[in-house]
């Protein structure tokens, strides 16, 4: 048998001693020994196969691991010469090939297998069969049948499980090999998985970019995790993982030219990867737009999780775009716009909850009223999501005034309180039950336009209504106050008493129930009751 990987020392006395330290050193080069598979992988690649199947499967007390391609196959001095010599490659200044270093296939050994088979053919007629055994000795021999052109590399390993093996290999292969330009098919005693996936997928993204520059193939994404990282490929295998060039963004680079370093857990810094990184920079100076028209689209979709999800990538240390860009949604649209950039809503934007009279009322204003529902779900929820886009509540900043139609003892009520007040203090010409929504007075009662039958109203309503200068035209009684409800409950049996009650409370929450406003106010009660008692 010939015995392959090794070299020979000369001693003092001028004896050669074996030496196999070098086949060990190259084999420790891979840090994952079922990075075998991703050699595996590329060199079926640079075969030209269309497909490649990975089986795994029990046998005896042993697991076989098989890898089959359908490239162009060797032939015994492909075999002898370039698979079993170190550091001398078929692929040397052949353009599209990944493999140049000659080292890889020597990774099979990195599981320690028994034996090494590879059964090959040039669909030519004839087929070739290699035994690598543990100690690195080989026998290669012609098998009958020559079959269709392809490879196939098989490893007998003891010692371990099926399902862990299955499990690592699975992992090598969707770190090494997710994005390989061929199909690849994992196949578990007879099921079958599919492993590689579309360049274009990124775990977690919420706004994913493609774009080809030149010969680079460029992926720039904002995913939900703030940490971005970057991986390069060529022909969809991993050459580096790293942190991302660009803070907050993750990167992917496809790109021929790219190769790894000797140790491979390493893209070479040359000046294909120099080039690929000012593609990736030209690339993501369009993520911006991009980012804002994901929010525009979470909007007008209304998807909440989306939105909060992007805001959260929006407003943390590592934002990928300015808050004043963000499209907020509008609980009604102005103009036909559902949605407007932060900038574009003014100095003291408002928001709500959900629409009401008060919020249409803004609306027809032409006042822009943010709908908060949508940050329902993001990080910090509503109260964070009214801090950092600098939001006013719409009822901390306006406050609608509605007409409630009075029943007719509500209206003898009222006539009633007209005439009191009168005697006791001078009242403004109108006096009305209200609805109130908004910015609430703190009163019972308050000065204020006279609604027909709605006024939006952005000043203070605390004023005092019985000031001689500037008096308001119309008196208004929050409809909804404990007080007046009492008041319109006494209304159907007393509308006197109901009137009294509330000319007391009215005058005295603005200072002018004195001593002269009691004796007016009992006098004409009197009057009403007794008549000519008063006199």
């Amino acid at each position: 048998m010939a015995t392959p990987y090794r070299g020979s020392t000369v001693q003092s006395d001028g004896q050669p001693v074996e030496n196999d330290g070098l086949v060990d050193d190259l084999v420790k080069q891979f840090a994952d020994p079922y990075a075998f598979l991703r050699e595996l992988v590329q060199n079926a690649i640079d075969a030209g196969t269309p497909r490649i199947d990975v089986r795994l499967d029990a046998h005896g007390d042993a697991v076989r691991v098989s890898v089959q391609d359908h490239g162009e196959g060797m032939d015994p001095d492909v075999i002898e010469n370039k698979l079993l010599v170190l550091f001398r490659s078929g692929k040397e200044g052949m353009e599209g090939k990944i493999g140049k270093f000659g080292v890889g296939f020597i990774s099979v050994l990195a599981l320690s297998p028994e034996r090494v088979t590879v059964t090959t053919s040039k669909g030519t007629g004839r087929s070739w069969t290699l035994h690598l055994m543990a100690d690195h000795s080989y026998e290669l021999f012609e098998t009958l049948g020559g079959g269709a052109a392809g490879t196939t590399v098989s490893l007998e390993v003891r010692g371990k499980k099926l399902p862990d093996v299955a499990r690592r290999s699975r992992a090598a292969l969707e770190q090494w090999c997710r994005h390989a330009r061929v199909p690849i098919w994992l196949h578990v005693s007879g099921e079958g998985e599919r492993i590689d996936r579309p360049f274009e997928v990124v775990d977690g993204a919420l706004v994913t970019l493609r774009a080809q520059v030149g010969e680079t193939d460029v992926v720039v994404a904002v995913t939900s995790d703030e940490v971005g990282r970057a991986a390069f490929f060529n022909h969809g295998l991993t050459l580096a993982e790293m942190p991302s060039p660009l803070p907050g963004l993750t990167v992917k680079v496809l790109d021929a030219r790219l190769s790894h370093t000797l140790s491979r857990d390493d893209v070479r810094r040359d000046a294909a990867f120099e080039r690929a990184l000012r593609a990736v920079r030209q690339v993501a100076e369009r993520m911006h737009a991009e980012v804002i028209a994901s929010f525009e689209a979470a909007v007008l979709g209304d998807d909440a999780a989306r939105f909060g999800a992007l805001f959260a990538r929006a407003h943390g240390d590592r934002g990928v775009v300015p808050l004043r860009d963000v499209p907020l949604p509008l609980l009604h649209p102005l103009d036909g716009q559902r949605a407007r950039p932060r900038r574009a809503l003014g100095k003291e934007p408002l928001c709500a909850h959900r629409a009401s009279p008060l919020t249409e009322a803004l609306a027809a204003a032409g006042v822009p009223v943010v709908d908060l529902s949508i940050a329902r779900e993001a990080r910090g929820g509503a109260d964070l999501f009214r801090e950092r886009f600098e939001l006013v509540h719409a009822s901390d900043h306006a406050t609608l005034l509605q007409v409630r139609d009075a029943t007719p003892a509500e209206g003898a009520m009222l006539d009633r309180l007209r005439a009191l007040l009168e005697v006791a203090a001078r009242c403004p010409k109108h006096l009305a039950l209200v609805a109130v929504e908004g910015k609430r007075p703190a009163r019972v009662a308050f000065g204020g336009p006279l609604p027909s039958p709605t006024a939006l109203v952005r000043e203070s309503l605390d004023g005092d209504p019985f000031r001689l200068l500037r008096r308001p035209p119309a008196l208004l009684l929050r409809a909804e106050a404990p007080l007046v409800q009492r008041a319109r409950a006494f209304a159907p049996t007393d509308p006197e008493l109901a009137a009294q009650l509330l000319a007391r409370a009215i005058l005295l929450e603005h200072g002018r129930l004195d001593d002269g406003a009691c004796r007016a106010l009992a006098e004409a009660s009197l009057g009403t009751i007794l008549p000519g008692a008063a006199s």
